[in-house]
């Protein structure tokens, strides 16, 4: 099942069978999760700051 999750899906084995935290997220978002992860400390604050103003913008306008 590992296999089959990992080399044919590309997602974990909790996400395959719908189970754990991540797994109620959508492949493409975690993909973008897992690449910011990867870059420099600065750019993910940079990316963090753009993230939570156009969340609290979207919040607001939905008031």
């Amino acid at each position: 099942m590992l296999y089959v999750a990992r080399v044919e899906f590309d997602v974990s084995v909790d996400y395959l069978i719908g189970e754990g935290s991540l797994s109620s997220y959508d492949k493409e978002v975690l993909k973008r999760i897992n690449d910011i992860e990867h870059l420099p400390q600065e750019d993910k604050q940079h990316i963090f700051y753009l993230i939570d103003n156009l969340v609290k913008a979207s919040k607001l306008k939905a008031i």
